[in-house]
């Protein structure tokens, strides 16, 4: 059995464990992972909040005109796209009667007035008759009410039969045509709808949420469903100061203007 120097194995071994230890170091400890970095160059970018809704397409002024008394119509004198101008006679209802009681209370009121005129131009004789001028003035001052009177109630019986008109309040285009000559009219259905076709709106609804990032000349790009590749480019210039009291959204007017080949029309969605 060989034997081994004491000496020789304690040389063996100081040798050995180191070779060991870097065997080890190098081929069997656990590699560390590593990744790949790429360097970014910082940039300084605006980041913009974009607020989208859904509208309609409206005329910037558009009323539905009524009778404000009931009656038989008589004469509808526009019709379905005709341009009117502001304070056109358009239609009337049948005021025969009522035309009488005016004719009545206007006599009322000129007779009021000439008793007047008639006392006066006596002044000298009434001054005598009545003991005197204070009582002379006493009587003109009646006779002044009284025709002051006849002329209120002339101009009340006038009120009533201009409710049997309708005219044009402002210049526009007739866009519908609701009732016919001898058709009966009732007190606030519409007769007509009128509307400026020469200047649109479009009319979108925000949420409250939404309506702090609308801001007065804030541009705006709006899509129409008519025309689909192409973009109405407009800026907000108003901003409603209550909500909707019925929905709670605020409604914002945005105007807009069409072109040759893109040509706008009431109801048009986007």
């Amino acid at each position: 059995m060989p034997k081994f120097d004491s000496k020789n194995l304690i040389k063996y071994l100081l040798i050995g464990i180191p070779l060991a230890l870097g065997a080890w170091f190098f081929l069997l400890r656990p590699k560390q992972l590593t990744s790949l970095v790429r360097k970014v160059e910082v940039e300084n970018r605006v980041v913009s909040r974009t607020v989208s809704a859904s509208g309609q397409i409206k005329a910037d002024e558009q009323a539905d005109l009524t009778f404000m008394s009931a009656g038989k119509i008589s004469e509808i004198f526009v019709k379905k796209g005709e341009e009117v101008k502001k304070g056109q006679f358009m239609a009337y209802l049948d005021g025969s009667a009522q035309f009488q009681t005016v004719q009545s209370y206007r006599d009322a009121r000129d007779v009021a007035i000439r008793n007047k005129e008639l006392y006066e131009q006596e002044k000298e004789t009434n001054i005598k008759s009545l003991g005197g001028e204070d009582a002379y003035n006493i009587k003109i001052r009646q006779l002044e009410e009284l025709a002051s009177q006849a002329e209120a109630s002339y101009q009340a019986q006038l009120s009533i039969l201009s409710n049997s008109y309708i005219y044009a309040p402002f210049d526009g285009t007739i866009i519908d045509v609701n009732k016919k000559v001898g058709e009966t009219a009732i007190i606030g259905e519409t007769v007509m709808t009128l509307a400026n076709m020469n200047k649109f709106i479009f009319e979108i609804s925000i949420d409250q949420e939404d309506y702090g990032y609308i801001k007065l000349g804030q541009p705006v790009k709006i899509n129409l469903d008519s025309y689909a590749s192409f973009d109405f480019n407009t800026k907000i210039d108003q901003l409603p100061l209550t909500a909707n009291s019925s929905t709670g959204v605020f409604d914002i007017e945005i105007p807009v203007t069409g072109d040759t080949e893109h040509r706008l029309a009431i109801g048009m969605s986007g």
